[in-house]
């Protein structure tokens, strides 16, 4: 399923078979985990930031938006990020020394 855009390329379309995600090869960023709720995904970079991407409403996303993400969107983040999970209306993070959760409920 690809709507919400949690997919990541760029369109709301499912794919039947995994592909490479353009976005992290034309960036040359080096993903090292990838977190997949209901219907939003995070990667983690080799550099321990954070990318987001899909359903945004109930600001799961760490955006400071309910806007959906098409497209991986860097977390701008004080501190590297250590671990990550995505649940499905909600996600939470381990940075450095502290635990963070994102959601509105």
């Amino acid at each position: 399923m690809g709507n919400y855009g949690r997919l990541g390329h760029y369109h709301g379309v499912s794919m039947s078979k995994p592909s490479m995600i353009d976005f992290f090869r034309k960036k040359r960023v080096v993903v090292k985990d990838i977190k997949v709720g209901g219907r939003h995904t995070f990667a983690i970079t080799d550099k321990h930031e954070l990318y987001a991407w899909g359903f945004g409403y109930y600001y799961q996303l760490g955006t400071s938006s309910q806007e959906d993400c098409l497209e991986p969107t860097k977390i701008n983040l004080t501190k590297k990020v250590a671990s990550a999970s995505c649940g499905y209306f909600h996600s939470a993070l381990i940075l450095e020394n502290q635990i963070n959760e994102t959601n509105s409920d």
